[in-house]
């Protein structure tokens, strides 16, 4: 059976890059992103001038739902991919129940039904300082209002939340790498307690 492990976080922290470089050096490791499963720029929430892209709204969960209970059950599944200069799914691709399957998403918490399937919650967090610097390193087109109208308002309304739900949180502050092995020998550890107990 497959060992499902969320990752979740501020913006900027890292998540997608330690979770790629995991699945890419460990043979049967899955990534499934949840920036895939986003409905599209043109479904997204116009308040002002502004394309909110920071609610869980933006996400199907009920999709991500479905290709992890299939995951979960050791079924193939069929996943969205997403493209973010597109601002929308261009295909998708099929999945296979790997041995470990990391989960990851900035709402990678949001949803009970997603939640209850995890066998392992990480959460990366970074105060408000680091979590601005490292949105304008990734996205210099993005300006202080939308920070501190958008990304400030709805990590603080959901994503630091989530911190309550993880087994384990890290601090965004050290280098990708060293927090990729963190994250890599905490999975090796929980999932052969998992295996023993099962």
């Amino acid at each position: 059976m497959s060992f499902f492990v969320g990752i979740c976080g501020a913006t900027g922290t890292g998540k997608s890059t330690i979770c790629k470089k995991l699945s890419s050096e460990n043979n049967g490791w899955a990534h499934i992103g949840l920036d895939n499963f986003f409905i599209g720029m043109a479904n997204f929430k116009t308040i002002g001038k502004w394309l909110d892209m920071e609610s869980p709204d933006c996400t199907d969960f009920n999709a991500v739902y479905n290709t992890l209970s299939r995951l979960k059950q050791g079924l193939e599944a069929e996943m969205p991919v997403y493209s973010k200069k597109e601002g929308r799914r261009i295909g998708s691709r099929i999945v296979k129940p790997e041995d470990v399957v990391i989960v990851e998403g900035y709402h990678a918490f949001y949803d009970s039904r997603i939640v209850s399937l995890l066998d392992r919650k990480i959460f990366l967090y970074a105060n408000d300082e680091i979590l601005k610097k490292r949105r304008k390193e990734r996205d210099p087109s993005i300006d202080d209002s939308y920070l501190n109208n958008f990304v400030l308002p709805e990590y603080s309304k959901y994503v630091k939340k989530y911190e309550s739900l993880a087994n384990i949180i890290l601090s965004a502050v050290a280098s990708l790498d060293d927090i990729a092995r963190i994250v890599y020998f905490d999975i090796e550890k929980y999932r052969v307690v998992n295996f023993i107990n099962h």
